[in-house]
């Protein structure tokens, strides 16, 4: 598309270059999700990133980074855990302060 602009007295300005914009989808579900035992209340989840072809774009900058969500192992509400924004190439999170015995449940985006 091209941008065309008048100024106060109505005079038009020149066209603009063409600009090219990108419709995105939504990127494709984060695959792998994985906890590995770190200590008594710590787990680390990692997960497989996304590749070009699964971002939604074909920018790929446009994917900025993976969210984590974490219940509370008594089956409650999921809270975000870890904020991956601006940080696309972190594909793992240790989370601390958990509860021996507990069954956490979680779920990446991107």
């Amino acid at each position: 598309w091209t941008v065309e602009a008048r100024n106060y007295r109505g005079d038009w300005g020149g066209t603009s270059p063409v600009l090219r914009t990108y419709t995105a989808s939504p990127p494709q579900q984060v695959r792998n999700l994985n906890s590995t035992h770190i200590s008594q209340t710590e787990l680390r989840f990692s997960w497989q990133p996304l590749d070009s072809t699964e971002v939604g774009s074909p920018d790929t900058d446009v994917l900025k980074g993976y969210e984590l969500y974490v219940d509370d192992g008594l089956g409650g509400r999921f809270t975000r855990a870890y904020d991956g924004y601006n940080k696309p190439y972190e594909y793992y999170f240790d989370a601390g302060g958990l509860v021996p015995g507990r069954v956490y449940r979680a779920y990446v985006r991107a």
